[in-house]
């Protein structure tokens, strides 16, 4: 989109050693200044996403505006999601890897949106239910869900996948956020391609976004920053139209 990451001082600690956290993770330690990127890279096609994802989160911390207090420097939650999302879906829509079936990935692309979305509902569902009744067995709970979304095997066994999940135990309630970011992630892309045409390697891409949302930080509500960054207000009309 325009970034030069050879210019951009984001620190990046990528491959897997003894003891190293098994998250992805992106750090914004100092907005505008320091944003550090974990990840554990293997030989394996979804890292590309987590990758591209945690850069997404860096590039968006990297690029607010230095002049905002420190507290207005950090992205909000759902416009930094939401570009992050953009970029997984970049892949897809702008066919910048070739899949393991060797396949156009361009036709994966709505196939991902809805299996995306889908789990987001899967585990803000999870999560409430579980604060409606605490003293549940999670796993069970766990298990349920995964039947009604998924559909898994009623004879599987339950399991506590739900708690490799970091966000529960670190940001409550913040499965919600995602969902809204899948909404976000996609009027986005298509204010921005409306404008530009493809988005990767054409640098007004990284111009308008500077200008138009990543400097805001938090400085302002979401529904202002999607407002200003798509020229309307957030609404699932694009999801629908684009996963039909």
């Amino acid at each position: 989109m325009g970034f030069d990451l050879d210019k951009i001082p984001i620190i990046m600690d990528l491959f897997p050693r003894k003891n190293k956290s098994s998250s992805s993770m992106c750090y914004n330690i100092i907005p505008g200044v320091d944003s550090r990127i974990i990840a554990n890279l293997t030989n394996d096609y979804i890292d590309l996403f987590y990758l591209i994802h945690e850069l997404g989160h860096a590039i968006h911390n990297m690029n607010v505006d230095k002049s905002l207090d420190y507290i207005d420097k950090n992205p909000n939650s759902i416009p930094s999601e939401a570009f992050s999302m953009m970029m997984e879906d970049a892949i897809f829509a702008e066919n910048l890897a070739q899949n393991p079936e060797g396949t156009d990935l361009t036709e994966s692309l709505k196939q991902y949106r809805i299996r995306e979305i889908i789990r987001d509902i899967f585990r803000t569902e999870f999560e409430m239910e579980l604060y409606k009744n605490p003293y549940q067995d999670p796993k069970e709970l766990w298990h349920k869900l995964d039947m009604k979304y998924n559909l898994a095997s009623p004879e599987e066994e339950p399991n506590n996948e739900w708690a490799t999940i970091h966000h529960y135990t670190e940001d409550p309630a913040y499965m919600s956020l995602y969902f809204l970011a899948e909404l976000y992630k996609v009027q986005l892309y298509k204010a921005l391609t409306r404008k530009f045409g493809p988005i990767t390697q054409n640098p007004e891409v990284a111009k308008y976004l500077r200008s138009h949302f990543f400097r805001y930080g938090s400085s302002i509500p979401d529904d202002r920053i999607v407002k200003i960054s798509t020229g309307k207000y957030l609404s699932p009309k694009d999801f629908i139209k684009e996963t039909k």
